[in-house]
């Protein structure tokens, strides 16, 4: 590359290649334990044989595992950002005939 931008008469510049993938491979890694976590939450809150001292340790074991999945990531961090990355998908998804709540407006007028 430097010889062809030379034999133009031109100078090269090196640009070293980003790292994207890395932080989407994180992202990717985030969002999938935040969503194992969610689901083992859901089972938890919703098995009525567990005594509470076996839902806590269910619970705090889902959620480390949850956090050594996401690279180190608190569980509570984890479902913010969980929550955060499906609000801003929801928002992305309405449709330009949907008001701010998502409510449809082709009939607003009649």
């Amino acid at each position: 590359n430097q010889k062809r931008a030379e034999a133009r008469g031109e100078a090269y510049e090196y640009t070293p290649p980003s790292n994207d993938t890395e932080e989407d491979d994180d992202n990717d890694a985030k969002v999938k334990a935040a969503e194992k976590l969610k689901k083992a939450l859901s089972e938890i809150e919703s098995n009525s044989e567990m005594n509470s001292k076996e839902c806590r340790t269910a619970k705090r074991k889902a959620e480390a595992i949850a956090s050594e999945e996401s690279g180190g990531c608190a569980a509570s961090d984890l479902l913010a950002y969980y929550e955060k990355k499906n609000a801003s998908k929801k928002n992305a998804t309405q449709g330009s005939d949907d008001d701010k709540n998502g409510n449809k407006l082709e009939n607003y007028w009649q």
